[in-house]
């Protein structure tokens, strides 16, 4: 009986101990919405942390460029409570682009965060794009995209601006 009692307490012990390391779990995940572009053709890169609302993150700095790819507009981070504001969902997305053809490797982020004054660290997948060229039909001839179109002439304004230049130029 004393020794069903110890697994007992020992069983209970660690169902405790499991739970409260699940409940302080940083889960961080990086996506694009695509993974085939066209040279110049803007992409989304988006990075996530899910994390306890009690728990401080060293959001990663994303600089103007990730190797030979272009951060375009980096939004700001959006923070969203989850399961009854204990839980936060943290996103930022960054439009990028890339003007040179090829398979590139985003580099996966390293997320440092603090648990109990514990330094701890999460980290999120390498991802992979490819940029071609757009493929161009060379049998065919080389045409505009739109015919050569004329401006019409507003008398009104050009003499506006004339009469209107006269005294800077004159300088009175």
């Amino acid at each position: 009986m004393k020794h069903l009692t110890k697994i007992f307490f020992l069983i209970v012990s660690m169902m405790f101990f499991c739970n409260e390391i699940h409940a302080q779990g940083v889960v961080a995940t990086a996506t694009l919405d695509t993974n085939i572009v066209v040279v110049g053709q803007p992409f989304t890169l988006e990075l996530s942390i899910t994390q306890p609302k009690d728990i401080k993150i060293d959001w990663p700095y994303i600089s103007d460029s990730i190797g030979a790819l272009e951060v375009v507009k980096n939004e700001g981070l959006d923070t969203i409570p989850v399961e009854d504001n204990t839980i936060l969902m943290r996103t930022q997305k960054v439009t990028m682009m890339a003007f040179d053809t090829g398979m590139f490797v985003i580099p996966g982020f390293t997320i440092d965060y603090k648990v109990r004054n514990t330094n701890a660290k999460v980290y999120t997948d390498p991802l992979s794009i490819k940029v071609f060229l757009m493929p161009v039909d060379t049998t065919k001839a080389i045409k505009d995209i739109h015919p050569i179109q004329d401006v019409p002439y507003d008398w009104l304004f050009i003499g506006l601006v004339v009469l209107g230049a006269g005294p800077i130029v004159t300088g009175k």
